[in-house]
């Protein structure tokens, strides 16, 4: 047990700025790009900063997802063309009900 520290500890907003304050000051004092240092020699940790993706990213995202959505459309309207297909050919649908559907 550390001296005079309680057993239990109980977290406030007024802890939690002290906290948010010291933390700023460490940025500011090591900076951003140590700050992350430990982590390239100690293997189980990983630093990242979210940055925002460049131009040619999101436009080959855009791309992908466009056709994802195509593929996934022109699949969908092939099976009910396939399924259409056997009713007519079972005798369930009669051409002239396929005609007026239409």
């Amino acid at each position: 047990q550390w001296p005079n520290c309680p057993d239990s500890y109980n977290w406030t907003d007024a802890n939690k700025t002290e906290a948010v304050e010291v933390w700023k000051k460490l940025v500011a004092m090591i900076g951003d790009e140590k700050l992350c240092d430990f982590t390239k020699t100690n293997a189980p940790f990983t630093c990242s900063k979210s940055e925002p993706m460049d131009l040619p990213t999101r436009f080959s995202l855009a791309y992908g997802n466009a056709m994802l959505i195509f593929a996934s459309v022109c699949a969908v309207v092939a099976v009910l063309i396939r399924r259409r297909q056997k009713l007519c050919s079972c005798g369930k649908l009669k051409v002239a009900d396929v005609k007026n559907s239409l």
